[in-house]
């Protein structure tokens, strides 16, 4: 017999429920996929429900969808990663929804407008989405955006106390200062049953979180998450704390961490401990304790830290500003030699000597750089240092179109002739439009670009058409011919997906 027709007649003749059951235990959507086509029986159990329940993404105040999964709990039980961001149209920096299409009928097409939902029909959303979250009891990973939408007070604590479920692994939130130490508490008590967590981004915004929120919870993980293997840290830490800061690392002990990222502070200065020589031996017996560690990121300060430990990649989380602490920058280290030529992804602000030396340093291993200045001098360093560099963004461009309708050659010259010379060059974002005509500096922009060979992607920001503080921006693919010349472009169908936001984000997702 054929083995599709014994799989056909072996599913036709389990029952509904152990076809469910099993389905449930199949974990990646691709294999579903097979197994719904290689067995007929089991195809309208699959296909729609498990597919595409599997992965919902959407703005919090879709309350149709949560009363219908509040309704059919048998459906939320098929989620298993839940991500909670908001839906704008024209930003390239946001996702697009994810949503099952057999929810989006007569009931759900209409999304709520945010502009015209009140504080209380705001909180009536969050209750929705809690009492959904309770029924989702196989969810695996939950991400939460507060950019635009923080967690109110009176549904943190409850909302947290839905995953008390043994099953959730990945769990990425942005902290607020809110609700008191009671709460607090409560909400401690509920993730601490998180026993399988196995990777975890926490973002503070403030000192207050990180005094109220933010160490407990690390706390909670050393103790109660022995297996987690990727930890993100957004600390708004300040001097008085980081010494608890170092404390965390001198009793902290995942034995499967293989990821850790450390994002920098503003306040720069709570750094200034990086350097003593009391920190330096208690962070260094952190990373050689953790056999497992393959990939770090962390403030620059702390880069000479890992001095002589050899990891599959290293990166700077922060470059911004670090020339300067108080006036003082002699006592400073900002990474060994060894560490430096090691470094893949890059961030500026200045173009300063220590920006232009780190970039000769690590240039010939930089593949990534993203750049904050006016200046031409990196662009000239990386040409000449850096010529295997395949990404780079800035967030003002070294081209400025002055008045109101000029496109400047002078100006834009020297700029489109210094990036010919980085003949890796695939991505380049921030080339600025400002002014009218727009259409006319468009196709001269992409007609210069062109002459960069490698080059595929291009971002062209709209300055002149910008209503808010963020401009809109647009990614465009460059078509060639089979001899590599340029004979047009098209917009790239998934925007968020060649680079998150130029303007800065916070850290979504692990590598």
């Amino acid at each position: 017999m054929p083995a599709d027709a014994t799989l056909n007649q072996l599913g036709s003749a389990l029952p509904p429920e152990l076809i469910e059951r099993i389905c449930s235990c199949v974990g990646h959507p691709n294999d579903l996929l097979h197994l719904a086509l290689a067995c007929k029986a089991w195809k309208a159990a699959i296909i729609p429900r498990h597919i595409q329940l599997r992965h919902i993404r959407c703005d919090f105040r879709r309350q149709s969808l949560w009363k219908i999964l509040i309704s059919r709990p048998v459906l939320a039980s098929f989620v298993r990663r839940l991500e909670i961001r908001p839906e704008r149209q024209n930003e390239s920096s946001i996702e697009a929804t994810s949503l099952p299409t057999f929810l989006t009928d007569g009931s759900t097409d209409q999304v709520d407008d945010p502009v015209e939902l009140s504080e209380e029909d705001i909180v009536t959303a969050m209750e929705s989405l809690q009492a959904a979250v309770r029924y989702m009891c196989n969810l695996q990973r939950f991400y939460w955006d507060e950019r635009d939408f923080p967690i109110p007070r009176q549904i943190w604590t409850p909302l947290l106390s839905e995953f008390g479920g043994a099953n959730l692994e990945e769990f990425q939130v942005a902290l607020v200062p809110w609700g008191s130490v009671e709460s607090l508490n409560c909400a401690l008590e509920s993730i601490r049953k998180l026993s399988n967590l196995k990777a975890v981004s926490f973002a503070a915004r403030s000192i207050l979180v990180g005094l109220e929120i933010f160490w407990p919870i690390i706390n909670m993980l050393i103790r109660d998450c022995p297996g987690l293997e990727k930890l993100h840290l957004a600390p708004a830490v300040g001097p008085a704390s980081c010494q608890y800061l170092m404390g965390i690392y001198a009793r902290a002990t995942w034995p499967n961490l293989t990821h850790l990222t450390v994002e920098a502070t503003p306040m720069l200065d709570a750094y200034r401990y990086a350097d003593h020589e009391y920190w330096q031996p208690i962070f260094t017996t952190f990373l050689k304790r953790h056999k497992k560690l393959q990939h770090i990121a962390l403030p620059f300060g702390l880069l000479n830290i890992a001095e002589g430990i050899k990891f599959a990649s290293i990166e700077s989380t922060d470059t911004d500003n670090i020339a300067k602490v108080d006036g003082v920058e002699e006592n400073f280290s900002y990474g060994t030699a060894d560490n430096l030529r090691h470094l893949s992804r890059l961030s500026f602000h200045d173009d300063d000597e220590l920006s232009l030396e780190i970039i000769q340093t690590a240039g010939r291993t930089l593949r990534t750089l993203r750049v904050a200045c006016d200046s031409l001098n990196i662009v000239k360093t990386l040409v000449e240092h850096a010529p295997g560099l395949e990404e780079l963004y800035f967030d003002r461009c070294p081209i400025k179109h002055r008045g109101r309708m000029t496109y400047e050659k002078k100006a834009a010259e020297p700029f489109y002739e210094a990036l010919k010379g980085l003949q890796r060059l695939a991505r380049l974002g921030g080339i600025p439009i400002q002014g009218a005509p727009r259409l006319r500096q468009f196709e001269q922009v992409i007609s210069r670009l062109a002459e960069i060979k490698s080059l595929k992607y291009v971002e062209i920001i709209d300055h002149a058409n910008s209503d808010s503080m963020y401009s809109p921006t647009k990614w465009v693919i460059l078509q060639r011919d089979q001899d590599g010349n340029c004979v047009g472009c098209i917009d790239a169908p998934d925007q968020r997906a060649i680079r998150k936001s130029s303007h800065g984000e916070t850290f979504w997702g692990f590598l």
